[in-house]
């Protein structure tokens, strides 16, 4: 149980930092963020 939550918790952090990545990017639009991007991906 104590586990699954952990992993939970993780999914979320991940989740919203990887938000806040897309909406920083999206405001700058420049091409070295967006091949950064899709070098993650």
């Amino acid at each position: 149980m104590f586990s699954y939550l952990s992993l939970c918790f993780v999914v979320i952090v991940t989740f919203v930092d990887f938000s806040n990545k897309i909406k920083r990017t999206t405001q700058n639009l420049s091409k070295f963020n967006f091949s950064y991007i899709f070098e993650i991906n």
